[in-house]
């Protein structure tokens, strides 16, 4: 998959919209799990025809986020590992995996589009691989902050856009 989907970002926004359909510029949308219906990229991986099964369902509006990821995520994240008492090991770790994901500053590595139709949310969630590791690294902070939290060791500072304890 591209490492950068910005490009991609920008031919769907245009797409939609040569197709009739209103853009709807987002921030992550929290929709109920039994309410939403995601796309199958796997088998259908064209953002078009989900595209066109949204205009074909009636739908008018099309919500479109995108998350590039800044170095804001990088510097609310050592700060949160600053606070922990991680062991040398574990610091490094993870020291080393933010440091390969930094490689990917400025890159948009989210994208996803929604509509609703008679109540339910149709979703087409499009992540580049690299964008895996930035969940998975948060993850592990948030199980370490989560731990620390129980030892009454860290604070309940959030980590911005990129974080949520959900």
């Amino acid at each position: 998959m591209n490492l950068n989907l910005n490009a991609l970002r920008e031919e769907i926004a245009t797409h939609v919209t040569s197709r009739g359909l209103v853009i709807f510029e987002s921030d992550l949308r929290t929709v109920e799990t039994e309410q939403a219906i995601y796309w199958n990229l796997d088998r259908e991986p064209d953002y078009k025809r989900y595209v066109e099964a949204a205009k074909a369902a009636g739908a008018r509006l099309i919500t479109i986020f995108s998350r590039e990821l800044k170095s804001d995520f990088f510097d609310a994240l050592s700060e949160k590992l600053e606070a922990l008492h991680l062991d040398k090991a574990e610091r490094r770790s993870l020291d080393r995996r933010m440091r390969d994901l930094r490689a990917y500053e400025g890159f948009t590595g989210h994208i996803e589009l929604s509509f609703d139709v008679s109540g339910r949310d149709y979703i087409f969630d499009l992540r580049a691989d690299w964008y895996d590791e930035i969940d998975d690294l948060m993850d592990e902070v948030a199980s370490a902050v989560d731990e620390a939290e129980d030892d009454d060791e860290v604070g309940d500072e959030p980590m911005g856009p990129y974080f949520s304890r959900n």
